[in-house]
């Protein structure tokens, strides 16, 4: 059996599935992905007074941090109602249009109301114009804001105490 899989086939296979079934999506592709495990829409860098890169340990683990050179995942055409944009200040129709959908397991889902899906890897659907505004929102969609808007902070500590 199959155990691991790269993001363009899954990609490829959602797009492949959606367009089967009559819904309008193409693959996209992100250079310099941002990869924030840590859901704060920053990746951190270190590095000592030398200019050699270090890891902190936060909590017993490092970071998870990182930029990938490429990511890619779908994006699928459709109306959302389920998103309140009368709470965000925006038109009704604000999260209608592109979704982008991530099937590449990547970080454990932080859930969307539904219990059995609670500990599954998935993304989306998170509206391209809601992220291009920089909202999140459910269904992990602040994974896809930080992937394309992510900050990059670089740390320098001055001796090894610190």
């Amino acid at each position: 059996p199959v155990q691991y899989c790269q993001c363009f086939v899954y990609a490829a296979v959602a797009t492949s599935l959606s367009r089967a079934l009559g819904v309008a999506a193409r693959p996209v592709t992100n250079f310099q992905s941002a990869h924030d495990g840590e859901k704060n829409r920053a990746i951190e860098k270190f590095y000592d007074i030398a200019g050699a890169a270090w890891e902190p340990v936060t909590d017993g683990a490092p970071s998870h941090d990182s930029i990938w050179s490429f990511h890619v995942w779908t994006e699928m055409y459709f109306d959302r109602a389920d998103v309140d944009c009368g709470a965000l200040s925006l038109r009704s129709s604000c999260a209608n249009g592109w979704q982008a959908v991530d099937a590449t397991p990547q970080e454990e889902s932080a859930g969307g109301g539904f219990q059995p899906l609670e500990a599954l890897y998935r993304m989306g659907p998170a509206s391209v114009a809601l992220v291009k505004r920089g909202y999140g929102g459910d269904y992990d969609s602040e994974f896809v804001v930080s992937e394309v808007n992510a900050d990059i902070n670089l740390w320098t500590r001055s001796s090894k105490e610190e």
